[in-house]
């Protein structure tokens, strides 16, 4: 079984992941953040592209990850990615999407100017977790559990989640 990070970053958590025994690819579309990854997580495989169009074969992954992926993105592009996330997941396969809760993702709720050492311009979307899961949802993809978890400290202000689905047989 193969597991994909999607939206992988900088490979923290497909590491993480390898370490626990999965095969595991991880894809992004920012090649600094993918010379990272290599970088620090040799073991695992990663690959450059969109995750509205992931360079994976349909029905590959076992398993998904998309942490805090989506939290750039509009509804409209979260439903494409929810589209290639049903893709290239086996029937029966898992994902788990975890991003930040808010009353409205149809617009942002704030901007990241500075990441990683850089000026940056990305929105930040917060979303209701019926949102989300509806978003996925429209895709075959069907919801088994879902967890928000309260804010932490003062670098995490709003409530998170997470929620669990399975792509249907």
């Amino acid at each position: 079984m193969v597991v994909g990070d999607l939206g992988c970053g900088t490979g923290r958590v497909a590491g993480y992941v390898r370490g626990l025994g999965a095969s595991v690819v991880g894809v992004d579309i920012s090649p600094g953040m993918l010379r990272v990854a290599a970088r620090d997580h040799a073991q695992v495989g990663f690959a450059a592209g969109d995750m509205a169009r992931l360079p994976l074969a349909s029905g590959v992954l076992g398993g998904a990850l998309a942490w805090y992926s989506t939290v750039h993105s509009s509804d409209g592009q979260v439903d494409a990615m929810a589209a290639e996330f049903a893709r290239v997941l086996a029937p029966g396969g898992v994902l788990c999407v975890a991003f930040k809760v808010g009353p409205d993702g149809s617009a942002p709720a704030s901007w990241l100017r500075h990441a990683y050492g850089h000026a940056v311009q990305l929105p930040v979307y917060r979303r209701p977790v019926d949102d989300m899961s509806a978003i996925l949802g429209r895709h075959g993809l069907v919801e088994t559990a879902r967890v928000v978890r309260q804010p932490v400290g003062r670098h995490e202000p709003t409530p998170q989640g997470f929620v669990l689905l399975r792509r249907a047989a």
